[in-house]
């Protein structure tokens, strides 16, 4: 067994696999009693092309759930993002677990899968029910967590930040969105680089298809805390073409080898058309070059995979990739689908990169 694939199944074995987050007839969870406050459904379609899906009803809080409950509404782990801090600390889009569900797993011999709010209060600019793909860093100061939420000034989507001295939270908001640019339709999906100089960037998305304007990924230096920008954005990449459908988003960015290599997703979100793409590029603010194809489409099991992050303390060779997709003719939020947790590994013939889902028997 290679190094990668260890480090899978460190990762998916004890959390990522869990029978809870998969939606397991025979899960198990426990839940602390002041974790999942009642929000709306996964990631409405607010800011995507179409209008919004109906809403699921909301939830009682977590002391009033019951194990059927629990499983049908929090297997829903899209946009998953994973830190380390002595064990794999898994964030997700909003769910019934909370404006942010984070989950680990206690240790010892009966160790059990735990789910938190990691933000268990908004700040006030932003409206409930919207919170979406959350990234964590670690500073000198604690760790930093940024989330996508709703300007409820605007109704459009900006970009918020939060602190906690350890990484399961709770969090604290600060007071304004960190990357709030309207005149461009909101800003989503941010996601830490940083670079070879020890400087950190924030990369995310212009959320224009919300209103008919153009969708791009940039990335904006930040200060050391990483609580406040320190320059001005630039530009990574536009949607520009065919496969991507005029709709790009969900950046991430590690060193692969010598190389930065970006992936991201485009296409709608909710269909089989989504996928993944790939960049490389000369550092964390560009330029960038993408390569023609998809680096990842739907296949066997996975349809529409996306919100891909890179993993950290994998090899830079062949680093492991978290994402979501759809089970196999599910796609959508309709008659109880969600989407999934999934992982995969980078591979690289010359320039062109391509991501490796990993089998059950690989994690």
């Amino acid at each position: 067994m290679t190094a990668t694939v260890g480090l899978a199944a460190i990762v998916v074995g004890p959390l990522m696999g869990s029978d809870w987050l998969l939606g397991s007839t025979d899960a198990r969870r426990e839940v602390p009693a002041a974790a999942a406050p009642p929000v709306e459904p996964s990631e409405p379609a607010a800011s995507q092309p179409d209008g919004p899906s109906e809403p699921d009803p909301p939830l009682p809080r977590a002391d009033s759930f019951t194990e059927s409950t629990a499983r049908r509404r929090t297997a829903d782990a899209a946009d998953p993002f994973v830190a380390f801090d002595n064990q794999p600390w898994l964030f997700t889009t909003n769910n019934s677990a909370g404006n942010v569900p984070v989950v680990t797993r206690t240790p010892g011999a009966a160790a059990g899968v735990v789910a938190a709010d990691a933000l268990p209060e908004l700040p006030d600019w932003a409206e409930p029910g919207f919170t979406w793909a959350p990234a964590v860093t670690e500073t000198d100061a604690g760790w930093v967590l940024a989330f996508t939420a709703r300007h409820a000034a605007t109704g459009l989507q900006c970009i918020g930040v939060a602190t906690s001295p350890v990484v399961g939270g709770p969090y604290s908001p600060a007071a304004e969105p960190l990357v709030c640019d309207l005149d461009r339709g909101g800003s989503i999906d941010p996601s830490f680089i940083t670079g070879d100089d020890g400087a950190r960037w924030l990369l995310f998305k212009d959320d224009g298809n919300c209103c008919g304007l153009p969708t791009a990924l940039h990335a904006v230096p930040l200060a050391p805390g990483a609580t406040a920008v320190a320059g001005s954005a630039v530009d990574l990449l536009s949607a520009d073409l065919p496969w991507e459908a005029g709709l790009v988003e969900a950046p991430s960015m590690a060193k692969v080898g010598d190389r930065w290599l970006l992936l991201y997703s485009a296409n709608r979100w909710d269909s089989a058309e989504y996928a993944v793409g790939a960049a490389w590029c000369q550092s964390p603010a560009g330029p960038c070059e993408k390569q023609p194809a998809p680096a990842m489409t739907a296949g066997a099991g996975l349809d529409g995979p996306g919100g891909v992050e890179f993993v950290p303390h994998t090899r830079k060779s062949q680093p492991v990739v978290t994402f979501h997709a759809w089970p196999p003719g599910e796609i959508g939020y309709r008659d109880g689908s969600s989407r999934r947790l999934q992982l995969g590994r980078i591979e690289l013939a010359g320039d062109a990169v391509s991501i490796a889902p990993l089998t059950l028997t690989e994690r």
